[in-house]
């Protein structure tokens, strides 16, 4: 009985080894689901120039006004990068990358001896020698500090030469402007009287030549920024042409837009039309000027004065893209100029035709209300992208997919398999783009168009790691297609 049962079992076991086998589904690995792309940055901001005081020569990232007052000083006639900046964010921007250039001549820094008080100003510059400094002893064996440059004043109510309220340590800590130059925690001499000195002994920092701002647009190539601004060096001064040759090379090089200002002398389009060989932009494909410069109050309660506008553009461009999308043109009566109070020089609408025909964007005002920008084209002038707007949202969908789709960008040859899903990825991120408005036509394929197959892709281009996407869109303005070609490499 036992044996029999123990065929019984091995025979049933047998069928169900064999039907098992017969009905074993084939095994489909799915491929990964690949995340969605995400919206790349449009309006970060690049300022290349003379500050008072910060970090030289490296990109700094700041993300309001404040941060450039803590950081750089804040605003100072002497200087018109702090207006740039302030006029950015009045204006609607949110992010900046500074750059201090200090110049090859700026070496000495300024320093000051009060008995065994030791300070030193924190950046090297002639303008350290506008700071003074006051002391007043307490009786407790501690003392106050003031410290004050032009409108700028700090004080320190009780420090001390060691323990919890040592000097270097609160200098370090909260000055924009001095450290201690002695012995780091090391007691000094007591203060015992109060007096006021000034600082002396720094040297240069009086102006910037074209080579530094060269030097400048070598240290921003590693970050990241949409738009640019270099403004004059100098109050009521000009960028020199091979500055903004320089600066409009890099921005080609990261897909960004340089933002430049018209010449402080230009007065009429008929300036304009026989200067613009000047400024070295002359069809410059990722570049737009606005004309003429703005009129903002004196922070220092003087009389108004006269400034680049580059900062302001910057500004109004981040307002619109928030409010609008980077698809919108930034110009209109929706896209006035917060802080100014008025035009270097009035534009009439036969001025404004004159130079919108050579591709120079003008300021206006109309019926005495705040100047308004009334222009969006680049210095481009044989294709579609001669549109601000067409430009920037070229290098967004590019920057957005490039920076969605890094999972392709693998090493060794390229598998045909992901270019559908390729497609598929970046399809989806355009059609979102749709549903905002950023296209004109009523349809999908009347707004857009991927493609990324065999023939955008060839064999010898898999077998190099490259994978070519080709996106082509219906901008709000022009109605033509723009076509942007994509070309993602594997790492080696």
């Amino acid at each position: 009985m036992t044996t029999r049962r123990q065929a019984l079992i091995g025979a049933a076991a047998t069928l169900l080894a064999a039907g098992t086998a017969r009905a074993k589904p084939n095994i489909i690995r799915a491929l990964p689901q690949r995340p969605d792309i995400q919206p790349a940055d449009t309006a970060v901001t690049a300022f290349a120039g003379r500050a008072r005081l910060g970090p030289a020569s490296t990109p700094t990232a700041i993300y309001g006004f404040s941060d450039y007052v803590r950081q750089f000083g804040g605003l100072d006639a002497r200087f018109p990068l702090g207006q740039a900046v302030y006029d950015f964010f009045q204006n609607g921007g949110s992010r900046a990358v500074m750059l201090r250039l200090k110049g090859a001549e700026a070496q000495g820094t300024a320093k000051l001896v009060i008995g065994g008080l030791r300070l030193k100003a924190c950046a090297p510059g002639a303008w350290g020698n506008d700071i003074t400094a006051t002391v007043v002893a307490r009786t407790d064996g501690s003392f106050a500090l003031i410290v004050t440059e032009g409108s700028h004043t700090e004080t320190y109510g009780r420090v001390t030469f060691g323990g919890p309220v040592a000097i270097d340590t609160v200098l370090e800590q909260n000055s924009i402007l001095v450290r201690w130059s002695g012995d780091p925690g090391k007691p000094g001499d007591a203060i015992t009287a109060a007096t006021t000195q000034t600082f002396s002994g720094g040297t240069g920092g009086t102006a910037l030549t074209p080579a530094d701002y060269v030097a400048g647009m070598e240290a921003l190539a590693a970050s990241d920024f949409n738009l640019l601004c270099v403004p004059a060096d100098q109050p009521g001064g000009d960028t020199d042409a091979t500055v903004y040759q320089a600066a409009h090379a890099l921005c080609i090089q990261r897909r960004a837009m340089l933002i430049a200002d018209a010449p402080a002398v230009w007065r009429t389009a008929g300036d304009a039309q026989t200067g613009m060989a000047a400024t070295g932009l002359t069809g410059a494909s990722n570049a737009a000027l606005y004309f003429p410069r703005i009129v903002v109050p004196d922070a220092a309660g003087g009389a108004n004065r006269t400034v680049p506008v580059c900062g302001a553009i910057a500004g109004v461009y981040a307002r619109n893209d928030a409010q609008r999308g980077v698809w919108a043109s930034p110009a209109g009566l929706n896209a006035g100029l917060t802080g100014a109070v008025d035009l270097s020089t009035p534009v009439s609408d036969a001025e404004a035709t004159a130079l919108n025909a050579i591709n120079v964007n003008t300021l206006r005002r109309f019926n005495g209300a705040a100047p308004v920008v009334w222009g969006a084209r680049t210095l481009n002038t044989w294709d579609e992208m001669r549109y601000v707007s067409v430009l920037r949202m070229s290098h967004f969908i590019e920057n957005s997919v490039r920076q969605g789709t890094q999972w392709a960008q693998t090493p060794g040859p390229f598998r045909v398999i992901y270019r559908g899903q390729l497609s598929a990825q970046v399809s989806a991120f355009m059609m979102r783009l749709f549903h905002q408005g950023a296209f004109q036509g009523a349809t999908p394929d009347q707004a857009f168009v991927v493609r990324c197959d065999g023939s955008t892709t060839t064999d010898a281009d898999a077998a190099a790691g490259r994978v070519n996407i080709l996106i082509g869109f219906a901008p709000l303005k022009p109605a033509e297609f723009v076509y942007v070609r994509i070309t993602l490499q594997g790492r080696a």
